[in-house]
């Protein structure tokens, strides 16, 4: 019982410790790129016949200055901790928009991975299907966020001032002269990264490889225990080992199947 204590801790300290030193050790570069992003967006338009959205330059910067921003205030949200939201960006670009939407991702493996996040959430994928967005802006920033090297994806639509609104749930939206345009939020999503090389290093796929190869070595340290105290006869006074093996290959298969990710509404 008290190895298994023990191993636990261990773990524990490794999830707060090995992304780290992997950033340090092997460097962190991401292979989500905006090229690859806009086709892909596209692509899933096009499948559901809607028009193809253009990159706008101003909504590009609007979305690096998002992006920029979450770093240099370390927070994770649609809302910066300074009440800062993402209209007022767009508006900062000098981009005049009747209404606009935001999607956030962090932490994905490739940039098909963050569309697919995007469109497996209902909230990302009413911005990645709208019919009336014509215009798009993408950041891909690399950074530090809390203490863990990560890479923020920043994802603007919007309808242009003069656009004509074709879909029919946004008809009859009329907007009071002093209100703020309609802005549609997306939630936020998180994933797992890695760099553009054939052998693929990142701080998740590390830690996740560390927790194995620790998790199986306590596992055959345990069983060689077991043989040497049959093939001597000890008596042992609390504990069985089959039962500390189970419970590590059972951590072995969770950490296999671990993908990461979330979606926050």
């Amino acid at each position: 019982m008290i190895l298994l204590v023990l191993a636990v801790f261990s773990l524990i300290n490794a999830v707060r410790f090995f992304p780290s030193l992997a950033d340090r050790v092997l460097g962190y570069s991401s292979n989500i790129d905006v090229n690859t992003l806009l086709s892909e967006v596209n692509a899933r338009r096009q499948e559901l016949g809607l028009n193809q959205v253009v990159l706008s330059e101003q909504l590009n910067q609007a979305a690096l200055a998002k992006a920029q921003d979450m770093f240099s205030d370390q927070y994770w949200a649609h809302v910066a901790p300074d009440g800062k939201q993402a209209w007022d960006f767009i508006k900062e670009a000098n981009y005049s928009y009747k209404y606009a939407g935001e999607n956030l991702a962090r932490d994905f493996d490739t940039s098909s991975q963050v569309v697919q996040a995007w469109m497996d959430s209902p909230s990302h994928r009413e911005n990645m299907v709208n019919p009336d967005f014509t215009n798009m802006g993408l950041a891909v920033v690399n950074g530090n966020l809390k203490g863990f090297n990560t890479t923020l994806v920043v994802q603007l639509f919007a309808v242009p001032q003069a656009a004509q609104i074709k879909s029919a749930n946004r008809q009859t939206m009329t907007l009071p002269k002093a209100a703020e345009p309609n802005f549609s939020e997306g939630g936020l999503v998180a994933g797992q990264r890695k760099t553009n090389s054939e052998l693929i290093f990142s701080p998740l796929n590390v830690t996740r490889a560390v927790f194995l190869v620790i998790v199986m070595l306590i596992v055959l340290t345990l069983i060689y225990d077991a043989l040497v105290a049959k093939n001597h006869k000890y008596s042992r006074l609390a504990g069985e080992n089959f039962a500390h093996v189970a419970v590590f290959i059972t951590i072995a298969f969770l950490l296999i199947l671990f993908k990461g990710g979330m979606v926050l509404p």
